[in-house]
């Protein structure tokens, strides 16, 4: 019998005690029911789930077949039966955060102040990227992909931001990465069979093989998603991803060449320019390199037109940021330009610290980790630590 519930979260699992209770209580107090769906459990997570979640607790069970697409539109379809008009994902390895947000009926009242909306995003922490997170139930849109599954259905106007919460996911150990990338691949090689016209795949498969450490095999399924007909930034992005495999591999010219196409697929990712640019740098074409990273700089946030206002997904801040004067002061020196040198060091720190300030955090999505500038001993550690990400990228002559 359905009741007046509003919001429901939804929870897939199977053994997962020693990490579902902090996902629980991240989400509990703002939700009228918590809906765990048992994949298969054999461990406590059902009695943990059920004393955290006191009355609110509502179980369904789901035969596990290999399809997370099915699994979470089974989820959509049991919020709906348990009442709710709107359910939200949370995932056992996430956390939720309401920080924003005043109680649960300022929630509601956010999910509501726009009836257009069909799926609201919630935003990683530090703002690099979003996923839809509430839907609207029942739902006119369902989940596609047997792994890494995409809601579809939801156009620009009917998916928003929804600002005042965030979410954090634990990070895996590396024998849980591995068997994850291992059961992908085994899928995402299926699916490039399958369908290989949709580049949805190959930049999955693309991204699997690159941290599987198969870099070659990754360029090209990245070179495929970017030639195929399909969502433009995601194109764009299979490029970037590309190039970053070819700067590891130390092929700087093709990585250039990736960054300029991926730059014709869409013109407002100042990321592209600036990893053209460091690959300049790195073949010793510094007159290139700085041109490339004055592109960068004019599409980018620190002082340009902030071109990545209207992207919705993939994205590296630094390349928004201080990574294009972060080669610029090494490639002015090396043209014996120590003025412009030292005005694009002060820019690189200016744009650093607003890049901080905004993000709250000196971490880039997911191909690199960044330390802030007090724990670098000095500029040329800033330069491999920030700027390339992997010093290897950048080597002094």
């Amino acid at each position: 019998m359905k009741t007046n519930v509003q919001i429901v979260a939804t929870m897939l699992s199977g053994n997962s005690e020693t990490i579902v209770a902090e996902a629980v209580r991240s989400v509990i107090a703002w939700v009228d029911l918590f809906l765990l769906i048992d994949t298969g459990i054999a461990d406590k997570t059902l009695q943990i789930v059920r004393q955290l979640a006191g009355p609110k607790f509502r179980c369904d069970c789901f035969s596990w077949c290999s399809d997370f697409a099915r699994a979470r539109n089974f989820a959509l379809e049991r919020a709906a039966a348990h009442g709710a008009r709107w359910a939200l994902t949370v995932d056992t390895d996430e956390r939720l955060l309401f920080a924003g947000i005043k109680s649960l009926e300022d929630l509601r009242a956010r999910l509501e102040a726009d009836p257009e909306v069909l799926v609201w995003l919630v935003s990683f922490a530090g703002g690099y990227y979003a996923k839809e997170r509430i839907i609207r139930v029942p739902s006119q849109l369902s989940w596609q992909g047997r792994t890494h599954e995409a809601l579809v259905g939801a156009t620009a106007s009917q998916r928003g931001i929804l600002a005042g919460v965030s979410f954090t996911e634990l990070p895996k150990n590396p024998d849980q990465i591995t068997a994850k990338l291992r059961r992908d691949l085994e899928i995402l090689r299926d699916e490039t069979q399958r369908l290989p016209g949709d580049p949805r795949w190959w930049y999955y498969l693309g991204q699997t093989l690159e941290d599987l450490g198969e870099r070659r095999e990754a360029v090209e399924a990245y070179r495929q998603c970017s030639v195929l007909e399909g969502w433009v930034e995601q194109a764009a992005w299979a490029c970037y991803k590309g190039a970053v495999c070819l700067c590891h591999l130390q092929d700087f010219q093709k990585a250039i060449e990736l960054c300029a196409f991926g730059l014709s697929k869409q013109p407002n990712s100042p990321e592209l320019a600036w990893l053209a640019g460091l690959g300049c740098y790195n073949l010793g074409q510094y007159a290139n390199a700085i041109c490339w990273e004055q592109m960068a700089v004019a599409l980018g946030h620190f002082k340009g037109i902030r071109s990545g206002c209207n992207r919705t997904s993939f994205r590296h801040l630094i390349g928004w940021y201080e990574g294009p004067y972060d080669v610029m002061r090494f490639a002015y020196r090396r043209l014996g330009l120590d003025q412009a040198a030292e005005k694009a060091e002060e820019e690189f720190r200016s744009a650093l610290r607003m890049r901080e300030a905004q993000a709250g955090t000196t971490r880039p999505e997911k191909i690199g980790e960044s330390r802030p500038a007090s724990e670098c001993a000095d500029s040329r550690e800033l330069l491999f630590d920030l700027g390339s990400q992997h010093g290897e990228w950048l080597r002094e002559p």
